[in-house]
């Protein structure tokens, strides 16, 4: 099957966890991202249709990561039947100009 998004999607090369800012719970860990959305693994399925304001945290080196914020919408989830886990995709609405040139430096070093 033909990928149809608009933004080529990367896989990660580090391991990202995607905080809620609002409430500070853990959504999970990113597996990959664009600059039109991006798919996480969590443990439990975020409300599909809300919005959200999120935080990346990371170990990383990386100058700026832990300090991203973005505003996003939860598209889709669906469930791993043999872990539990859940798979859920979100649509960026939100993305300031700092955090775009991150999302951006980020995608150039990881790989497709």
């Amino acid at each position: 099957m033909q990928d149809k998004r608009a933004n080529p999607r990367r896989k990660l090369t580090e391991r990202i966890e995607v905080i809620d800012a609002n409430s500070g719970a853990s959504l999970g860990y990113l597996v990959n991202i664009s600059l039109g959305g991006f798919m996480l693994l969590s443990d439990t399925a975020p409300e599909v249709n809300r919005l959200f304001q999120l935080r990346m945290r990371s170990d990383s080196d990386i100058p700026g990561l832990a300090e991203m914020e973005l505003g996003a919408e939860c598209l889709w989830t669906q469930t791993l039947t043999e872990s539990g886990h859940h798979w859920a995709g979100f649509q960026i609405i939100d993305l300031s100009e700092q955090a775009g040139a991150m999302v951006r430096h980020l995608l150039e070093e990881w790989s497709e």
